[in-house]
């Protein structure tokens, strides 16, 4: 639609605009001869006014629901921002902080092994990935995740002191064991620091939420994500074997 209810550039083509159905039933309430035969008039700007006051004011609802959809957000651009770690430089558009969170929040995960294997080994040479038998898994029982609605409706068991489980169906088979065989004991250099870093940068980016990892230096005697040798292994990068 044209018209002084809907200049351009913000819609053309489609329905009744909502400033447009807004005028419509402010034109109908006065009913036959309480208005002015045409629009022309002050009394037409007036009420085409009032009919784009009312159209924003009504419109809370349909703004709300966009913001579920990063390609529409603009509230909670920031909200995406911050779950995908984005700083927007300061002189950046609303519509290109957009399109970067779109790009990234609609990427499909690269994470099989082969190929993430593959990307650790474009880094360093070095990085290989550990695979445990589930055998050797460590799993929880699952819990709670979330506290009840009516804790009065609770028997003691669930009766917890924080109302949920830390760790509700931990299970070791949701982390990616990376081994960076660096060849040496002691703290690691400085190049090697760079490349636990770029490491961390590639498993951030692949992998989903609910996947956990960590690097090791020392696979131990089987494939256990590591062992722990007192003032050998560096800090952060072994395990208990």
């Amino acid at each position: 639609m044209l018209g002084s209810l809907n200049p351009l550039p913000f819609r053309v083509g489609g329905g009744p605009t909502p400033a447009q159905r807004a005028y419509r039933t402010l034109r109908q309430a006065v009913g036959e001869g309480g208005s002015a035969p045409n629009d022309r008039g002050i009394e037409g700007l007036w009420r085409r006014s009032e009919a784009k006051g009312l159209a924003a004011a009504t419109s809370h609802c349909k703004r709300a629901l966009n913001q579920a959809f990063p390609y529409l957000a603009t509230d909670l651009l920031p909200y995406y921002e911050r779950i995908l770690g984005l700083i927007p430089d300061a002189d950046a558009t609303e519509a290109a902080r957009r399109a970067v969170v779109v790009s990234l929040w609609t990427k499909r995960a690269e994470n099989a092994t082969p190929m993430l294997l593959e990307r650790l080994q474009a880094i360093d040479p070095r990085l290989s990935m550990l695979e445990p038998p589930h055998s050797q898994a460590a799993t929880a029982q699952y819990g709670r995740a979330f506290a009840p609605l009516d804790e009065t409706l609770e028997g003691p068991l669930f009766k917890l002191e924080r109302g949920h489980a830390l760790m509700p169906g931990y299970s070791s088979d949701m982390i990616v064991s990376v081994l960076f065989a660096v060849g040496h004991t002691g703290p690691l250099t400085a190049a090697e620091l760079r490349v636990v870093e770029n490491v961390k940068v590639l498993l951030r980016d692949a992998l989903q939420s609910s996947t956990d990892f960590q690097i090791a230096v020392d696979s131990g005697a089987d494939v256990t994500p590591g062992q722990w040798h007192v003032g050998v292994t560096p800090i952060g990068f072994g395990g208990v074997g």
